[in-house]
């Protein structure tokens, strides 16, 4: 009774078929974009699977399109699309198979071998077969069948890592796993060969079947992304917080910068004008007082600059970096070499990241380098600012040391889409360079490409 609805409708069923699957595509893609920030490891595979929806899509439309234009093109011509189909279909499973292999760990000679099988089989069977015949197989269960498999067991493994945190999604990703394994490798069988019809299941068209698993596993991975987001809300809550620290601290720190260090200091050279008119007992006493008045000036400056470094406020990053410079030789009483080279200017949310790194860089110089000198050059290259603060220290394991004020320069180059790069080695000292984008976007505060 269905047959003739399904045979007269099977353009539409393809053109589904190929929707499907091109949803699937951009949504990975878009989940790919608004969370490259997440330290999910699912969020690193995602332009592989966008990649693999995208084609798929476009591959099974094909279908629909392709004899449409069998009145206007030569049959070598239709040949040659119906090829190109195929062909897509070809990267479109390889791209699952490097989505799947993505998701978990995996030696890294086996990519290029299992590629290199494909393609050696595929260039051997498309001679006496003909390419269209060789591919769609070869997309289905060289590349297809394995790359759902491994697609699968790479969700499960990001599900029962989830599962302790985000319950809910660690469940949609678990039937996502399935999804990929009962949908995937029918896929370009379903694809009629020309002048073929499609292929029936229980006298159902495959492509049906492939709809309804296509929008279940779409459904299931928006559900899984629902992790995403709530890590990255997570990690907004915990930035705001940082913020309201950091700012907390610098009031503190100028507080205690225009009051109580004031007021010692007041102190101490009241005690040293009074000294001359004492007598010798009363000025032993009192170079006492003014020797702890001073120890405890001199304790105190050092959080000051970890507190309050300096006025963030400055726009020209020149005069800006030369304070806090000025400020760190003052606290510090290193050598330090000053490399300012003038350039274009930049927006206050540069100049602010430019502060950022520079002041957690001097600050690790003073609290962990050991005596040394310290270089600082501040460069435009091209529409980039190039940031380098090199000292000549005891040096350490970048793999193996972590701290504070690495994960605070890491964060600011992560927010400013900048690149970072620390060198260092033990004995040999340390090399952090920055490398960020001259332009920020005013309303979102991100890079410009310029």
């Amino acid at each position: 009774m269905l047959e003739p609805f399904f045979t007269a409708n099977e353009p539409i069923l393809h053109f589904a078929d190929g929707l499907v699957f091109f949803l699937l595509g951009v949504v990975a893609a878009l989940a790919g974009h608004t969370f490259r920030a997440s330290r999910l490891g699912v969020t690193q595979a995602l332009p592989w699977l966008a990649t693999f929806g995208l084609l798929v899509g476009v591959a099974k439309w094909g279908v629909v399109f392709i004899p449409l234009q069998a009145a206007y093109l030569s049959d070598s011509a239709l040949d040659l699309l119906r090829s190109l189909q195929a062909g897509l279909l070809v990267l479109a499973h390889g791209a699952l198979l490097l989505f799947g292999l993505r998701l978990m760990p995996y030696p890294r000679w086996l990519v290029p071998l299992m590629l290199a099988g494909v393609g050696l089989t595929l260039i051997a069977l498309s001679g006496p077969l003909g390419f269209q015949a060789v591919a769609r197989p070869l997309a289905a269960y060289g590349l297809g069948l394995p790359g759902a498999l491994l697609s699968a067991r790479g969700l499960l493994l990001q599900a029962a890592q989830l599962s302790p945190f985000y319950s809910r999604p660690a469940r949609a990703l678990r039937l996502s796993a399935w999804a990929f394994v009962l949908s995937v490798p029918l896929g370009p069988l379903a694809i009629p060969r020309a002048g073929g019809g499609s292929v029936r299941l229980l006298g159902v068209p495959a492509e049906v079947g492939l709809i309804a698993g296509g929008l279940f596993l779409v459904l299931t991975l928006v559900r899984g992304f629902d992790a995403l987001r709530v890590e990255s809300q997570r990690r907004m809550e915990r930035a705001e917080r940082r913020e309201a620290l950091l700012e907390e601290r610098y009031r503190l720190g100028k507080e205690l910068n225009d009051g109580v260090l004031q007021d010692l200091v007041a102190a101490g050279l009241f005690v040293e004008a009074l000294e001359p008119g004492l007598p010798e007992e009363g000025r032993t006493y009192l170079g006492l007082v003014r020797l702890q008045l001073q120890g405890a000036v001199d304790r105190l400056r050092p959080y000051l600059m970890d507190l309050s470094p300096m006025d963030w406020s400055e726009p020209d990053p020149y005069r800006g970096l030369a304070q806090l410079v000025a400020e760190f030789q003052a606290n510090s009483l290193l050598p330090a070499r000053v490399d300012l080279s003038q350039g274009f200017g930049c927006d206050a949310g540069v100049v602010t990241h430019i502060y950022t790194v520079a002041h957690e860089a001097l600050a690790n110089v003073r609290r962990h380098a050991g005596a040394c000198e310290v270089d600082i050059s501040l460069r435009p290259v091209g529409q980039h600012w190039t940031l380098v603060i090199a000292d000549t220290g005891v040096g350490f394991d970048p793999e193996r040391v972590s701290g504070p004020g690495l994960d605070r320069m890491a964060d600011t180059a992560r927010k400013a889409q900048a690149r970072l790069k620390v060198e260092s080695q033990p004995g040999k000292g340390t090399r952090i360079a920055l490398n960020l984008p001259a332009a920020v976007n005013s309303t979102t505060n991100q890079p410009l490409d310029t």
